[in-house]
């Protein structure tokens, strides 16, 4: 399955492997996953923190540079064990 061609929509073409460049999915999902780590204990950041995965994914799949994309699935995924760890420790301190 080939990229489709999204040149008519941006200023820049694909480079020559039909990856794009830019790193706008990439940041965003360093954002949210900079939200989700803030609000970690509340239920929202399981929703924040799962678009900014997909958001990740999605640099990672079709733009050159991959960085942010990376870094952003990393702080989704942190959040989301570190909200799992919370609400564990709060369980556990409400049967004792």
């Amino acid at each position: 399955m080939q990229n489709p061609d999204y040149s008519k929509y941006l200023n820049e073409p694909p480079l020559p492997n039909g990856k794009l460049q830019g790193e706008g999915f990439g940041l965003a999902s360093v954002v949210l996953g900079m939200l989700s780590l803030m609000i970690f204990l509340s239920g929202l950041n399981v929703l924040s923190a799962g678009v900014g995965c997909a958001l990740g994914a999605v640099q990672l799949r079709r733009y050159e540079k991959r960085s942010l994309g990376i870094a952003g699935i990393l702080l989704c995924v942190a959040s989301i064990l570190l909200s799992l760890a919370g609400w564990l420790v709060l369980a556990l301190n409400v049967v004792l």
